[in-house]
């Protein structure tokens, strides 16, 4: 019933590893039964990074005398950036994990003191009272278990957006982390941003009145403005060089798919794809989330924390296929969410007064829409409002750098035993409520959801896809 190991899963010469830890299947469905019984509490306000309430008891405590001692999973791209970031915020980088030992050469080269791994479950297992937090920045299909596999050693998690792939993912992570009384966070670095939060005093200030709708949307490519998640086997819609590249030497392919699906290497699948710069195994669905899954939850995040929903979810998701594709959300209390396509169209959506239509919605942000007014938010807090008085006298300010901001508000969270901005019961409800509007794009109809059960009402075809197959070794 343990994981099985795959070879050439080190580059290091270190015996096989015993995994003291299996995630057997018994586990896992234990796991996700047990979120069925989360109560979940009311909505945590972090007002200033580092400034949290206090955390439950937690069992892998750091010691003031020396640093956070961190193991990063997934060194290249966005991992090396944030491994940065964290390295420069106190921790000590003393293992690194990558599946493409040349994409993460910079990383690497950097940290050149820290063990070398291919495959977490080994790292995680040989380095067992060595570590005491893991950084998680794999593709999104691998998200839940290198997370879910280093909580259950005791160790506090920083984990990329979207947090799982599926639902069923989210809930267990949110209940393993609760069990475990570590201290997590979620990659939406826009939460830790001093801007973002004087937005939400203004709407509790009642600045623009009863918030009755907001507008928002994602820059990321495939949704809304196209299909969510295009289909099986056809990872992005946009012209290829034509040529099949190889399989890189360094890279371990069946360790990179992990517990999707198998299927033959495809450089359009793996960061190598074009264009570069890009994340294409999002818009495969054995693989990602689609723009909706992957960039929205940013732009969830903000609109959760405003309003008061970190812990709650819609009622009702319905797509929109007309020739400007969008999605609405219902909420329990009446506020209704449009993520929309960029702009808001009068020929498909009302116009708020005083909004111009040729003006974008800023991505990753909002508009808010009030009894009094709106008010237009960024990644980094306010841009406009109307009426323009009603923002007289409350200036937004901008912290700089919130990707180190964000990982430095986990790693103070860390020693102080404290709540970060953004921990996974927060990070859970920004990746679920996407993960809706996909499940409401592939059926093409308009969902009925119970927040609080977390299940569509009604529907055993959408239930359905709240969780998927998953690939043994990794599940048996």
């Amino acid at each position: 019933m343990n994981l099985k190991k795959h070879s050439n899963q080190t580059h290091s010469p270190a015996p096989s590893p015993r995994v003291s830890r299996d995630l057997s299947r018994r586990n896992f469905i234990k796991t996700a039964a047990a979120t069925a019984a989360v109560t979940l509490g009311a909505p945590f306000i972090s007002r200033a990074w580092a400034a949290a309430g206090a955390r439950s008891p937690c069992k892998n405590l750091v010691p003031a005398t020396r640093k956070v001692r961190l193991a990063g999973i997934g060194a290249g791209g966005r991992g090396y950036n944030n491994l940065v970031g964290l390295a420069g915020a106190g921790a000590e980088i003393v293992a690194l994990c990558d599946v493409h030992f040349a994409h993460a050469s910079r990383g690497f080269h950097e940290y050149h003191n820290a063990a070398r791994y291919r495959d977490f479950r080994q790292m995680l297992d040989e380095m067992a009272g060595k570590i005491d937090a893991v950084y998680v920045a794999t593709p999104d299909h691998t998200h839940f278990p290198a997370a879910l596999m280093a909580i259950e050693r005791g160790l506090h998690v920083y984990v990329e957006k979207p947090l799982t792939h599926t639902i069923g993912e989210a809930r267990a992570l949110k209940a393993a982390a609760k069990k475990a009384g570590v201290v997590t966070q979620m990659g939406n670095q826009g939460h830790a941003n001093e801007g973002t939060r004087l937005i939400k005093e203004w709407i509790e200030a009642g600045v623009i009145g009863t918030v009755r709708e907001v507008h928002s949307w994602t820059n990321r490519p495939g949704i809304p403005g196209g299909r969510t998640v295009w289909p099986q086997g056809i990872p992005w819609p946009v012209a290829d060089t034509g040529e099949t590249k190889a399989r890189p030497a360094t890279l371990d392919w069946n360790l990179w798919l992990g517990p999707a699906p198998w299927r033959p290497f495809n450089h359009r699948l793996h960061y190598l794809g074009f264009p570069q710069n890009v994340t294409p195994w999002s818009f495969c669905r054995d693989l990602g989330l689609g723009g909706l899954g992957s960039g929205s939850s940013h732009a969830f995040d903000v609109v959760h924390w405003a309003l008061g929903l970190n812990t709650s979810g819609p009622t009702e998701i319905a797509p929109r296929n007309d020739q400007n594709r969008y999605i609405t959300y219902t909420y329990p209390g009446g506020e209704i969410l449009q993520v929309v396509h960029g702009r808001l169209d009068p020929n498909y959506h009302d116009i708020p007064e005083g909004f111009d239509p040729v003006t974008s919605i800023q991505a990753f942000g909002a508009l808010f829409v009030g009894e009094k007014g709106w008010i237009h938010v960024g990644r980094q807090g306010y841009l406009k409002s109307y009426p323009a008085e009603i923002a007289k006298d409350r200036p937004s300010r901008l912290d700089g750098n919130p990707t180190h901001h964000h990982v430095r508000n986990w790693l103070d969270c860390v020693r102080l035993r404290k709540r970060p901005a953004c921990d996974i019961e927060i990070g859970s409800h920004s990746t679920i409520d996407p993960i809706l509007g996909n499940i409401a794009y592939w059926l093409n109809r308009t969902l009925k959801w119970d927040p609080v059960k977390h299940e569509f009402i009604g529907d055993d075809e959408a239930n359905r896809l709240r969780s998927r197959a998953i690939r043994e070794p990794w599940f048996i």
